[in-house]
């Protein structure tokens, strides 16, 4: 949350440094420095699960996550920033934030690590003691798409539940078009989960 507000402070003074040319300012789509220096982080993952420590059913065939947040570019190469993280499966549901680093490798193309904090959510299986760890590591091309591998780890009643997801990520607007269908998917095969 202090990342969003963090960003609507300093919007109207990256615009006012965009429009007069003197410096970059902000991008509705992520660019390495000298085209922009902030642009927003809004991203849609849809993956699957991998690995569950303590999981005695059939794994969740879907995750869905995303992420509402800023990034920062310090150089050329290099931007900090970080989001409000909120993910969903038929197990439940988990909020957190993440703190990012992206490193623009070349041509578009992108490494992000974020390591963060699950401080909420709601687990069918076991009551989660919450805070909890969420990590996620990701190749992406042109602030589009990307191939991302997240882990989880909270703590229950019952023990440490470890989660590990692989899955295809639509960042900037690409995510505002993929998430609708995403989350259509998702109601979708809850439904058929319960039936």
């Amino acid at each position: 949350m202090s990342v969003l507000l963090l960003g609507a402070c300093l919007f109207p003074g990256a615009l006012a440094g965009q429009q007069s040319g003197n410096t970059p300012g902000f991008c509705l789509r992520g660019r390495p420095l000298p085209r922009c220096q902030w642009y927003p982080l809004a991203e849609v993952a849809l993956s699957t699960r991998l690995a569950d420590q303590n999981r005695n059913q059939t794994p969740a065939r879907f995750y869905i996550s995303g992420e509402l947040g800023a990034l920062y570019n310090l150089s050329a190469r290099s931007a900090l920033g970080g989001g409000a993280y909120l993910g969903a499966d038929d197990d439940g549901w988990r909020l957190g934030i993440r703190p990012r680093y992206r490193h623009w490798i070349a041509d578009g193309w992108t490494a992000d690590a974020a390591l963060g904090v699950l401080f909420a959510g709601e687990l069918d299986l076991y009551e989660g003691t919450w805070p909890g760890l969420t990590a996620q590591v990701g190749v992406g091309w042109q602030d589009l798409v990307a191939l991302t591998t997240q882990l989880e780890i909270i703590g229950t009643t019952q023990g440490t539940w470890v989660n590990w997801y692989a899955g295809l990520q639509a960042a900037s607007f690409a995510a505002l078009i993929i998430a609708p269908v995403t989350w259509l998917i998702a109601m979708f095969t809850a439904a058929s989960n319960t039936s």
